[in-house]
């Protein structure tokens, strides 16, 4: 009765059908799609694995990458027994993102094996049926929709962009996108609190964040990020407090990570890991070499300002 511990016990054993099963009925979509894509072709459970990695890549808005395991789980196969609920899980993501004449062939294909399949009969009239005008849009609509559909493609982009995932092949990005939570950020709100732990690194896919801290009662800008940045990563190696405020400027849309979920990954995915850490500890000695820098300049502007300074008047008597 405890789904997610049986599911990590199974992954432990290298059982990666059943863990996958189990990681999916515990909501953790973003740890059971990279098991359920690793089961292979000659699996006896390869089929099933296909049809539980389609249901958590589109509850998870991967709607496309749930076709395309449909169709490896399918082949060249005609309908049967052994395949018939992914023809039947196709139509219904097809249906599900809006698209009725996509799902037609498939529900025709099952009609035509077993009419009386499931709900195939009723799935079938419901795309028979002449489409009803859609009504029109609010533009505030619009623009929520267009931010879904862009912070959905843009997300894959953004990872394969960024220098610390430099090296990483198409599957391990996929992979590591899978792991994400997908989140949508309203202007104002903090994301990481200054002297509190973080537990989450983020990527932002679109709008504008700012990092600040407090210096002498004062607010001090330290950076402006946006699309592409990365920020929360240092919590990786430490679980000391955050030293700066990362605080939403705009309205965001961000891929969000726990760090347990990312070491997992990294641990599950050794050729992962060697990558990442290569260039993480390159970003790391960059950002030393910019703070002796900057505290150089500091300690140049501090001695000019002592040089400067008139020395004291002694006073006699």
């Amino acid at each position: 009765d405890e789904p997610l511990k049986a599911g990590m016990a199974f992954e432990r054993a290298g059982a990666l059908f059943e863990a996958g099963k189990c990681l999916l009925e515990a909501g953790r979509t973003d740890r059971a799609i990279p098991l359920l894509q690793k089961v292979p072709a000659e699996d006896f459970n390869f089929r099933g694995a296909c049809l539980l990695a389609a249901r958590g890549l589109h509850l998870a808005q991967m709607s496309e990458l749930a076709v395309r395991r449909i169709a490896m789980g399918v082949g060249s196969d005609a309908v049967g027994e052994d395949n018939a609920e992914l023809f039947l899980e196709l139509a219904r993501i097809h249906l599900a993102c809006g698209e009725p004449a996509k799902a037609r062939a498939p529900l025709e294909q099952l009609a035509s094996w077993n009419y009386s399949y499931q709900d195939v009969a009723k799935l079938l009239a419901e795309v028979k049926k002449p489409a009803a005008p859609a009504p029109a849009a609010t533009p505030s609509q619009g623009v929520a929709e267009a931010f879904d559909d862009e912070r959905i493609r843009a997300g894959i982009d953004v990872l394969q962009r960024h220098p610390l995932l430099a090296g990483f092949t198409l599957p391990q990005l996929r992979a590591l996108y899978d792991t994400c939570e997908r989140q949508r950020i309203r202007a104002g709100h903090v994301l990481i609190q200054a002297n509190a732990t973080n537990d989450h690194l983020f990527v932002v896919i679109q709008g504008e964040a700012v990092v600040e801290s407090i210096e002498d009662g004062k607010t001090v800008h330290l950076a402006t990020l946006g699309a592409g940045s990365w920020f929360g990563e240092m919590a990786l190696l430490s679980d000391a407090p955050a030293s700066a405020e990362v605080r939403a400027n705009t309205a965001l849309a961000v891929l969000a990570i726990r760090h347990t979920d990312f070491r997992h990954l990294l641990a599950t995915h050794p050729d992962m890991a060697a990558g990442f850490f290569e260039h993480f500890s390159g970003e790391l000695a960059r950002r030393l070499r910019n703070a002796n820098t900057r505290l150089q300049l500091q300690s140049n502007s501090v001695e000019a300002s002592v040089e400067d300074t008139p020395p004291p008047v002694q006073m006699e008597g």
